[in-house]
């Protein structure tokens, strides 16, 4: 559960409403090899049979690479990507994961 509380410069005052928060995914998400050289595989337990969007975002935050997919399976080329830390996104109907790679 989280509310947010905001205190303005003269002191007021105001607060949000009580908000319940799951960090439950209803699936679950593989990445490997990590460390990676020249590909990753995105292995996906998912409970629906909806597309997924995954999409790798580098250090500064920009995003590098998107792709859709039904599979729960996939080898991602990372040959032509800069070494690095990379942040991999994973939308699913609503639910959304986060894994770090580091490339070599």
């Amino acid at each position: 559960y989280y509310r947010i509380k905001q205190v303005d410069k003269d002191g007021r005052l105001q607060v949000s409403v009580v908000r319940r928060v799951s960090f439950d995914l209803g699936y679950t998400i593989t990445v490997a090899p990590n460390p990676a050289k020249d590909f990753v595989v995105i292995t996906m337990d998912r409970i629906n049979n909806a597309a997924s969007t995954i999409q790798f975002f580098n250090a500064s935050g920009n995003m590098i690479f998107t792709q859709k997919t039904n599979l729960s399976k996939i080898n991602i080329n990372t040959s032509a990507f800069a070494r690095g830390l990379y942040f991999i996104k994973i939308s699913n109907v609503g639910e959304v994961a986060t894994q770090k790679v580091l490339l070599q």
